[in-house]
């Protein structure tokens, strides 16, 4: 029995239906999101709790930049109205932040 036929039979149509949805920009998750951020600073680093999980946002001046320094806000809570959420959980700021409080 050959089965060499239908698994490279397969193999083709995955292959282009890879290709084809790559090429597509049928994926949403990878493109810039446009929203304001909420979160608190502990070690320096912005944490951001959604959907009863905590994130660690990587806040950036721009994609190229290391992560911002957030010891001033240590044990604050942070709004930034303006900025990017891109992949990796990587947060472009466009926006001072604003202090809204204490970490709880």
């Amino acid at each position: 029995m050959n089965l060499g036929a239908p698994r490279s039979a397969l193999a083709g149509v995955i292959f282009t239906s890879s290709v084809l949805l790559a090429s597509s920009g049928g994926v949403e998750a990878s493109q810039p999101v446009f929203k304001p951020m909420v979160g608190c600073v502990s070690s320096g680093k912005l944490w951001v709790e959604e959907f009863g999980c905590r994130y660690l946002i990587h806040a950036r001046d721009s994609l190229m930049q290391p992560d911002l320094d957030l010891t001033p806000f240590e044990g604050k809570r942070l709004r930034i109205e303006r900025g990017y959420l891109l992949p990796s959980d990587t947060y472009v700021v466009q926006s001072a932040p604003t202090v809204i409080g204490e970490c709880q």
